[in-house]
């Protein structure tokens, strides 16, 4: 029950640095190489877990591919970006609303529960077979944080 616990402290922690932190200098010239890092753990982690599982693909797998979707996801936004304004910075991006930021926000509440929850189901409490969930747990409450700001900032 600790690392469920020091989880939700983990999730807090970074979800309040994330809101203190949305107008600085650092996140608009860093979100994005942090997005692009975040969507490849995304990938990668899943991937990883998904071959070495021998558990049928349904229903054991599909919050993996979920996973797998919402990394491809980030990085496909922010390769369009990239492409689109020939510049990796999110000093060029306006803060607005689109589906793009309901699918994120969705998707960051997804890795919150999804990672709780397997947190709380698994046979080990050895925190560094859990930090890979920890981390899911993290991201989610930063993504949250991010367009909770966003939304607070485009009313």
């Amino acid at each position: 029950m600790k690392i469920f616990f020091a989880s939700v402290f983990a999730a807090i922690c970074a979800g309040s640095l994330t809101l203190m932190a949305f107008d600085t200098y650092f996140i608009k010239v860093s979100v994005d190489y942090l997005s692009f890092a975040a969507g490849t753990f995304l990938i990668v982690e899943a991937a990883l877990s998904i071959s070495r599982s021998k558990k049928p693909f349904f229903p054991s797998q599909v919050s993996r591919a979920g996973r797998i979707a919402f990394g491809a996801s980030i990085l496909f936004i922010h390769f369009n970006q990239l492409i689109e304004h020939s510049v990796l910075s999110s000093r060029i991006a306006k803060i607005e609303i689109n589906y793009v930021d309901y699918l994120a926000l969705s998707a960051g509440i997804f890795l919150i529960v999804e990672g709780l929850y397997k947190i709380t189901k698994a046979d080990s409490r050895d925190f560094y077979e859990q930090f890979a969930r920890l981390f899911r747990v993290v991201l989610g409450s930063i993504v949250v944080a991010i367009h909770i700001q966003q939304f607070i900032h485009c009313r």
